[in-house]
């Protein structure tokens, strides 16, 4: 009896453990941001061959999406809602943080955050596989903006990214890291559109 009492107390503790570090998991998504400045080449034949690819995903959204984001080398492909839609959330979408400028405008800097992990909602769970010069391709309002990557690293979570600008069109993702006390920042320059 007693042994039972006792196995069923380690397996109390042990599906708790589990919640504790799903909810820290979910909860504890925060940011902090900084770079270097690198020296950035990319391949016209990878933006060329992504082309066809591109404009089949850009077309007049029926519903209140503003756009996509598509990393080919990681097949990711989803919407971005506007900063105030409810569909802008982390536990349905990718999001778009605060802070924001849109490509469209000069100086921008366009800062997406996702779920990483094994649910349905971890949009960024791939994010780790990318690597300098990938390719991203932001969406707005029918507008192809390429970015090729020029930094990823992890940072010590304390709760803001802090970013020093240094080119005139900027992306920043930004999800929880493998390791439950930092942060992934994977940061790219545009390039062309």
């Amino acid at each position: 009896m007693l042994k039972k009492i006792l196995l069923t107390n380690l397996f109390i503790i042990f599906i708790y453990l589990i919640l504790i570090v799903s909810i820290n998991k979910i909860y504890s998504f925060s940011y902090s941001y900084s770079y270097d400045k690198n020296n950035l080449s990319t391949n016209s034949n990878n933006i060329k061959r992504s082309n066809t690819f591109i404009s089949n995903i850009t077309s007049n959204y029926t519903d209140n999406s503003i756009g996509n984001i598509y990393i080919p080398k990681i097949k990711l492909n989803r919407r971005i809602y506007p900063y105030n839609s409810k569909e802008n959330n982390i536990e349905r979408n990718v999001t778009i943080l605060d802070g924001t400028t849109f490509p469209n405008k000069n100086s921008s800097i366009i800062f997406l955050a996702a779920h990483s992990g094994t649910g349905s909602n971890a949009f960024f769970k791939n994010l780790k596989y990318l690597e300098n010069e990938d390719l991203i391709y932001f969406i707005y309002n029918n507008e192809k903006y390429v970015y090729v990557i020029d930094s990823k690293k992890e940072v010590t979570k304390n709760g803001f990214i802090a970013v020093q600008k240094k080119y005139n069109h900027e992306i920043i993702l930004t999800t929880c890291s493998d390791n439950p006390n930092k942060q992934l920042i994977i940061h790219g320059i545009r390039k062309s559109n």
